[in-house]
């Protein structure tokens, strides 16, 4: 999903659990006006797309999702916004691709998470499934 300015400077807008990733018409214009091109990426399983398969890691799959999506829309780095849960998949990417990340803006975020345990601590789940909750 994109809206802003075609032409603007990229903003990589995580899409969140929590599914806020359409702005009100105003911010859209806003972002246009300002001349920032958002680009919403969706994760595997959300909107139609097939989901991540059993074997794989959500979030790695994730990063790699968007490190071939600015690759193919030929976006050197990016400002991103990570609502809620999505502050790991960019800090994650931040470590993979730091010339890929040029800031990192984290909306409702929980900080600091070191760990994979601490981060997993927060949403418990069923001991047999460790996929996150959107997955």
């Amino acid at each position: 999903l994109g809206f802003g300015d075609p032409a603007g400077r990229p903003v990589m807008w995580m899409q969140s659990s929590y599914g806020f990733w359409r702005l009100p018409r105003a911010a859209e214009a806003d972002l246009a006006r300002r001349r920032l091109r958002v680009l919403v990426p969706f994760r595997a399983g959300w909107c139609g797309s097939d989901p991540v398969a059993q074997e794989c890691d959500p979030f790695e799959v994730a990063v790699a999702d968007l490190r071939a999506l600015m690759g193919q829309l030929r976006i050197a780095s990016a400002v991103v916004v990570a609502p809620g849960d999505d502050i790991r998949i960019a800090l994650m990417l931040a470590q993979a691709a730091p010339d890929r990340v040029q800031a990192i803006f984290g909306i409702a975020s929980g900080f600091p998470i070191r760990t994979d345990a601490q981060y997993r601590r927060l949403i418990p789940r069923p001991a047999r499934d460790h996929r996150p909750p959107w997955a």
